[in-house]
């Protein structure tokens, strides 16, 4: 039996049932032991780390789930190291890009300024494929090129969007690379002609939102002219769902605020009635933020979003079980991450319809955050701004200490920057998910 020690990034949570919840940071294992001889033993084991009292069954449960590790293993060192390999990390070419900032809604919170009207020109899309090409050429250590369509409504474009990823295809045929690429639309329209025709150039992945349930929705995000959205949405949905057979995937985003909680439920049930059934769409609760900080009433604090989020997931959980012939699944815990999000990679760019690159899609609206500006021939024009963004910020002493770190990777970059970081999660919220754990 090897010599092994507790790990650091273990939680221990005794729940009201009597039960021994545990949940590991780093490896994302959960358990929950429901006898008292496992219970009083795991309790010493992984608090106390005493050898004598471990037995074969234990033992090998907790080393599998990373609860116990090698004695020689230096964890923060391990999570650091992963940090690091990512930020440097040549083998994914991620770029989100902006084909228009037009937009058929008016949503109030949008933090891309909406109010030009900006198409990407053919020869900005151009240049981008021909950076992207040069990518191929003089990385031989690039494995895939992931796209992100967003906007204003990049619907909106959609004969731009075609265009670029026919010609990205060719040009790929040559390097064979994995092309994938993910399109965030509001959904008005996706109907089933437009959903076939971006299927056909390799748009598979979509992301869709709603705000809540049909009179709560057509409130927050509604036309230009005031008119609703919900239901030619929902049928553009159900229509894709019974016409096109075959693989995609559409994560339904159901932003949240104070005073839109009740109509969260309704939509799950509209939800799970018509669409949760097929495992080609999946559904996800997110809090609308004040990110330009204009004031919005209703904004939910970090502690009240998680609770929302656990009391949501209850509800689709709860209702599964009288609606057996469902097959979608979610989980509330969450998973260790590499990053938190994109922003500090140096080979993961924003590109506006004017060909200005950011490094942050919350920040497009502010011109002090231009990274550069991409030119005909391909290449980028930096600004000092880039090392900001793109230099590799340590991670600060509070995260090296925290047993969330592999959790978070330090949470937003823009927030950090900004003086203005908060942690994402906390351990109360990690032990209310475990109390919710089936």
């Amino acid at each position: 039996m090897m010599k092994v020690k507790p790990s650091r990034y273990n939680i221990l949570h005794s729940s009201e049932n009597g039960n021994l919840l545990v949940f590991n940071s780093k490896s994302g294992a959960a358990l929950c032991l429901d006898e008292d001889k496992h219970i009083e033993k795991a309790k010493i084991i992984l608090l106390n780390d005493v050898p004598s009292l471990y037995d074969e069954e234990l033992f090998k449960v907790f080393t599998e789930l990373g609860l116990l590790i090698n004695i020689d293993s230096n964890e923060t060192e391990e999570v650091i190291k992963l940090y690091n390999e990512n930020f440097q990390s040549n083998k994914k070419l991620h770029i989100t890009i902006f084909p228009t900032l037009k937009c058929n809604f008016n949503c109030s919170y949008c933090f891309v300024d909406a109010k030009f009207d900006i198409d990407m020109q053919f020869n900005t899309l151009d240049a981008i494929l021909l950076y992207i090409e040069n990518k191929m050429r003089i990385n031989q250590d690039l494995i895939e090129i992931e796209i992100v369509w967003f906007g204003g409504e990049p619907l909106l474009a959609k004969s731009s969007i075609i265009y670029f990823m026919q010609q990205l295809n060719k040009i790929n045929t040559h390097y064979n690379k994995i092309v994938s690429s993910v399109l965030v639309t509001n959904g008005y329209l996706l109907n089933i002609e437009s959903f076939k025709q971006l299927h056909e150039v390799g748009i598979v992945n979509y992301q869709v939102t709603f705000d809540g349930y049909k009179t709560t929705h057509d409130k927050k995000r509604h036309l230009n002219n005031g008119f609703p959205t919900f239901d030619v949405i929902l049928t553009n949905l159900l229509t894709i769902k019974k016409a096109f057979l075959g693989d995609f995937k559409i994560n339904i985003r159901s932003n949240f605020m104070k005073d839109t909680v009740q109509s969260q439920y309704q939509l799950i049930d509209c939800l799970l009635d018509q669409l949760l059934n097929d495992n080609r769409f999946s559904v996800e609760f997110k809090p609308i933020q004040d990110i330009l900080g204009n004031g919005l009433d209703n904004i939910c604090s970090v502690d009240t979003n998680g609770d929302l989020v656990i009391s949501f997931t209850r509800y689709i959980a709860e209702s599964i079980k009288k609606m057996s012939n469902l097959v979608y699944s979610y989980s509330l815990l969450p998973s260790p991450i590499k990053k938190w999000c994109n922003a500090s990679l140096n080979d993961s760019i924003i590109i506006k319809p004017n060909g200005e690159i950011y490094a942050c899609d919350s920040c497009v609206s502010d011109k002090s955050q231009i990274i550069g500006k991409i030119t005909d021939d391909g290449t980028i024009n930096y600004t000092d701004v880039f090392g900001k963004w793109k230099g590799n910020v340590q991670l600060e002493k509070e995260c090296l200490a925290c047993i969330l770190l592999p959790l978070c990777m330090g949470g937003c970059k823009r927030k950090r920057l900004q003086n203005n970081a908060q942690c994402p999660i906390n351990t109360e919220q990690i032990t209310k998910y475990l109390e919710n754990m089936k």
